[in-house]
């Protein structure tokens, strides 16, 4: 094959990739731009894997990204506003861009979780954080 020939070819593909005929893979972790070292981030990227079991982990994020987004469910992600809302509420919410699967058992989970276990979200995804290179340690 000539290497004028090479070229057209790359050419057709990269216009058929502009013009969305070629599939490309779903974005992961799909997230709001928040500051990388902010309370809000740390909340954002620990808190969705805690319901991440048998899940494919696009819908996830894209589900964390619309319960993030929206102003009556962001409180999700802030352990001091759900721990003030009733189970109901907080199952709801969680229900509302499908963050949650499993009613019951994914708000038992976050209402735990975020209500009073004394087990805080550092302590059970501790490999999130690379504690050695960031002094990072959020009040949760």
């Amino acid at each position: 094959m000539t290497k004028s020939r090479k070229l057209a070819r790359i050419k057709k593909l990269y216009a058929l990739f502009q013009a969305g005929k070629i599939p490309v893979l779903a974005k992961h972790e799909v997230h709001p731009d928040l500051s990388k070292g902010s309370r809000e981030n740390y909340l954002y990227f620990t808190l969705p894997p805690c319901l991440n079991f048998q899940r494919h982990s696009p819908a996830l994020w894209a589900a964390a990204l619309k319960t993030w987004q929206d102003p009556d469910t962001r409180h999700l992600f802030f352990p001091e506003e759900t721990a003030e809302r009733s189970r109901s509420q907080i199952q709801e919410a969680l229900l509302k861009h499908k963050l949650a699967l499993q009613p019951n058992k994914h708000t038992d989970i976050w209402k735990v979780i975020l209500a009073g276990s004394g087990i805080t979200p550092v302590e059970m995804h501790p490999v999130l954080w690379n504690w050695s290179r960031n002094d990072f340690m959020p009040a949760v």
